[in-house]
């Protein structure tokens, strides 16, 4: 059925099998920075940053179709030479994993596995029948200071694997330049976080700290946002600022554009007016009354978001510059944690310049 020969396995005493089943205790994959993907997309994406430590394959037509996809990935990252999951994670240097990297084989990692034990394995319902063992990144040591134009989301306490595998995919798609945890939280690293994030945990830098204050020494002259029902509605923040410079929400507030022309924005309403001499009222273009950044340089921001059962601690909130909110017309009194963070992050992103053409 496999052109190559690869070593078959059938038996539960195998010892990768064993290592495998043990591995599924998430304390026991933390404390090996190993996590287990399932699945040809999420392994197809892994390893793009490096081969796994094995790759078990069903003996059926799952595993050879599975492979057959993914052999260009495979080769790819069997030639680029250096396994950059492995290197964050390993005692050796970096001269010796290189050359042992260099000199495997990705086929030498495959093993394929009978088809009931490799099902007794998978973890998901309707297994594609590949299953791959990484090393994960570590997470990465607080910088002494973030650059100004960074993007940054803060998560304190989060819980749910669902909403941080989403949380993570929106913001790496977005562009930001990582993430911090405050406190205790869920592994971005297990199953269901690497289910919903689509893989995208592994080309984020990911930090951790106990509590704000001790990152806030490190963001410089960078603002702080947080959510709050009772905060700046974010639509205000687009359309002017000058609100959430001055921290509340305004029913008018003034501003210049770039041709002098006086501007009165609603803040209740978020919509904005140019006044002319004739005293009439027009809409004014996207570019007239400038967001933070918009048309210079994109400038840095960080997000705080909280607990999805308890939000952010009065500790945080009370360290944090500026409070924000998202307007909502319906009878939904909140919004999902992850829903919240996609519409909160693309707004900052585009009132920080990070979006502009």
């Amino acid at each position: 059925m496999f052109a190559e020969s690869f070593e078959k396995i059938s038996s539960r005493k195998n010892e990768l099998v064993r290592r495998t089943f043990s591995l599924f205790q998430e304390q026991k994959a933390k404390k090996e920075q190993i996590m287990i993907l399932e699945g040809l997309r999420l392994v197809e994406t892994a390893l793009l940053a490096g081969l796994p430590e094995w790759l078990f394959l069903a003996d059926d037509a799952r595993g050879k179709n599975g492979l057959k996809r993914l052999r260009p990935s495979l080769e790819k990252a069997s030639v680029r030479g250096f396994n950059k999951l492995s290197d964050t994670c390993c005692a050796e240097s970096s001269e010796q994993k290189k050359t042992k990297v260099q000199a495997d084989d990705w086929r030498e990692r495959v093993r394929l596995v009978e088809s009931s034990l490799f099902d007794a394995l998978a973890r998901t319902e309707n297994s594609q029948g590949v299953l791959a063992v990484f090393h994960h990144p570590a997470y990465s040591p607080l910088p002494a200071q973030f650059p100004a134009s960074s993007r940054l989301i803060l998560l304190e306490r989060i819980a749910d694997p669902g909403n941080l595998g989403t949380i993570i995919r929106t913001v790496e798609a977005l562009g930001f330049d990582g993430l911090i945890f405050l406190g205790e939280h869920v592994s971005p690293y297990n199953a269901k976080t690497l289910r919903a994030s689509m893989g995208s945990a592994l080309f984020l830098k990911l930090y951790e700290a106990d509590h704000l204050a001790e990152v806030k020494k490190h963001l410089q002259e960078t603002r702080l946002y947080t959510a709050d029902m009772s905060g700046i509605p974010l639509l205000d923040l687009l359309t002017c600022p000058q609100a959430a410079e001055q921290k509340q929400a305004l029913d008018q507030c003034e501003a210049e554009v770039q041709e002098n022309i006086p501007v009165k924005c609603s803040a209740q309403a978020g919509v904005r007016q140019r006044t002319t001499e004739h005293n009439s009222s027009l809409r004014y273009g996207e570019n007239d009354c400038p967001v933070s950044g918009r048309n210079l340089n994109p400038c840095g921001f960080a997000l705080l978001l909280g607990n999805e059962a308890h939000g952010v601690s009065e500790e945080a909130k009370a360290l944090c510059d500026c409070l924000l909110s998202v307007e909502m017309q319906g009878e939904a009194e909140s919004l999902n944690l992850a829903a919240a963070a996609a519409i909160l992050s693309w707004g900052l992103s585009a009132a920080h310049g990070f979006l502009v053409k």
